[in-house]
């Protein structure tokens, strides 16, 4: 699959506030350090635009799974990064 451009850059848009790179750099990091299939369910759904239903498809599993692995980026984020991060940005 292929990454979105914002993963092959050396870094994040350097238009964008130190604080705004500093979270760009920690969220791109903690989704790299995702198992391969989780990851690209969540860019399918998240940076794509794919519903679950097609992301799933993609990926060859089932839909709850594609719902479930999302789901768990986005706690595996919160958790993480705590307040830094604003669930509805990732939506």
């Amino acid at each position: 699959m292929e990454l979105p451009d914002v993963w092959t850059q050396e870094g994040p848009d350097p238009s964008l506030s130190a604080e705004d790179r500093e979270l760009a750099r920690a969220i791109l990091k903690e989704i790299g350090e995702l198992p391969t299939e989780q990851r690209e369910v969540f860019l399918l759904v998240r940076y794509h635009g794919f519903s679950f239903a097609q992301a799933a498809l993609l990926c060859g599993i089932g839909l709850s799974a594609a719902k479930m692995s999302v789901a768990r980026t986005h706690e595996k984020l919160l958790r993480t990064l705590g307040s830094r991060i604003h669930l509805g940005s990732l939506l």
